[in-house]
């Protein structure tokens, strides 16, 4: 039987990612993901302040990210910062996808007139924070040679694949995102709003509520509980996150438990049931079942090919 392993994301209990994407000097990380390797064949929620571009180059995945975007090889999708994601395959074969993750201060200083009037307006406008990227247009073209300015990239789960001895590689990778990014603020500008959106308070308020429910996610738990975490009513807690990431309040805790559950049964002794219950869920079965749908391996069989 074939290993799976967790696409492995370092996040805070706001499921903000910790890893560090480049170097300090260099803050430019390029990654290749293969679906097939990750348990669900999924990239779990999270969010950095890093803008992130993606292209897939196989098969076909779902990126949710306020909107839920469908985007089959050839397609890529841009988020901004601090945006909620998750993507997951869909379909035979598994998907492959390469992203380019980078802090746009590498391409101007904030203090730039460059910044102050291209990237400043293209950055506040949650209205632009996520979107699907023209096909065929030169920005895939872009984020593509980057990635194979890198040689590759990398896997999400850690392992180093060959770069190409190029001493220029650097200012080259360079070049090319900064004409990323003046399309980017010319697709911006396209199709802006004539003012710009206001922040939006349910992304302040998901993170209320992921956050409470990372402390309390073993106990029994109500909507109306998470609800209140964030001082919202049920149904504004139901559209806030269906709206940001397309699940209900159930289905996101059932995930997150899950989660919680495949890092104990890889890095503890503890039997199925006390994992089961540790992480919330009353009957082992249930879990067992939806352990199940999410990996296609039962809780035993994870553990064993961990």
């Amino acid at each position: 039987m074939k290993q799976l392993s967790e696409c492995l994301i370092s996040v805070n209990a706001e499921r903000m990612e910790l890893t560090r994407h480049g170097s300090q000097q260099f803050p430019l990380g390029v990654y290749t993901d293969r679906f097939s390797l990750y348990a669900g064949q999924s990239v779990p929620w999270h969010w950095h302040t890093e803008i992130e571009l993606a292209v897939v180059v196989r098969g076909e995945l779902v990126c949710n990210c306020g909107k839920s975007f469908q985007l089959h090889e050839g397609d890529g999708v841009y988020i901004g910062p601090n945006v909620l994601h998750s993507f997951f395959s869909i379909g035979e074969p598994p998907a492959e996808m390469v992203s380019i993750v980078f802090r746009p201060q590498m391409v101007q200083n904030e203090q730039s007139v460059i910044w102050q009037k291209y990237f400043a307006p293209m950055l506040a406008d949650v209205g632009f924070s996520e979107i699907k990227l023209p096909p065929n247009g030169e920005e895939i073209q872009l984020i593509l040679e980057i990635v194979r300015l890198e040689g590759g990239g990398r896997l999400c789960a850690g392992q180093l694949l060959p770069r190409p001895d190029n001493p220029l590689r650097e200012i080259q990778q360079l070049s090319l995102l900064t004409r990323l990014m003046e399309k980017m603020v010319t697709l911006h500008r396209n199709i802006a709003q004539k003012e710009l959106t206001p922040v939006d308070p349910a992304q302040r308020r998901l993170r209320q509520m992921i956050t409470w429910l990372s402390v309390h996610y073993p106990e029994p738990i109500r909507v109306e509980d998470i609800a209140d975490a964030a001082g919202i009513s049920e149904s504004q807690c139901y559209r806030c996150f269906r709206q940001l990431l397309g699940q209900t309040p159930v289905q996101f805790l059932n995930q997150y438990r899950l989660e919680r559950a495949a890092i104990l049964l890889r890095e503890s002794d503890q039997s199925i049931a006390s994992i089961a219950e540790n992480c919330g869920f009353a009957q082992q079965s249930y879990f067992g079942k939806l352990f199940y749908q999410a990996t296609g391996m039962t809780p035993r069989n994870y553990r064993r090919y961990r």
